[in-house]
């Protein structure tokens, strides 16, 4: 299989508007573009952070596709003072140019923070074109391994298994 892919690590708020006019102030904090060539198929993902009460207002709008009946593990409690890592796939029908093979990242990113246009004219910025696949947050690790890494706890949802991953 010939699969590539293009990664931008960043930290950039960036506001996301729903089609009932809710606003949600995101931080994004990866963008991933991956290619496979040989079935022309494109999956481009952000992953981003919110704090609780935004994970909060993401889940009862069902804002992000995030319906509750596509929850795995739905009944996970995170910490309310921690932020929440999400991670969305952009909607294959608005990756119209997935069998382009000179489809890259630098051009998606330039529309999606694009200040001259409109959020809520920007399918990028708009909560309805994008499919959470996972919510996770960072768990504070037992005292004896304080200090040796991290660990994140939470829930995927079936978006995760219809898409192809890295």
């Amino acid at each position: 299989m010939s699969q590539r892919q293009e990664r931008i690590k960043l930290q950039q708020n960036l506001v996301f508007h729903s089609i009932s006019q809710l606003e949600v102030l995101i931080q994004i904090t990866e963008l991933v573009l991956l290619i496979d060539d040989e079935a022309h198929e494109a999956l481009f993902r952000i992953t981003f952070e919110v704090d609780f009460p935004t994970y909060q207002q993401i889940e009862k709008q069902q804002l992000f596709n995030l319906f509750p009946q596509i929850c795995h593990a739905h009944d996970h409690q995170f910490l309310v003072d921690q932020n929440v890592e999400i991670e969305a796939c952009l909607r294959q029908t608005l990756l119209a140019e997935s069998a382009d093979p000179e489809l890259a990242i630098e051009p998606i990113a330039q529309s999606m923070f694009d200040p001259t246009q409109l959020a809520h004219a920007n399918c990028y910025r708009l909560t309805e074109s994008w499919l959470i696949q996972a919510v996770r947050q960072t768990v504070p690790l037992p005292e004896d391994l304080e200090g040796t890494g991290t660990l994140k706890s939470g829930y995927t949802t079936l978006w995760n298994e219809t898409y192809f991953s890295d």
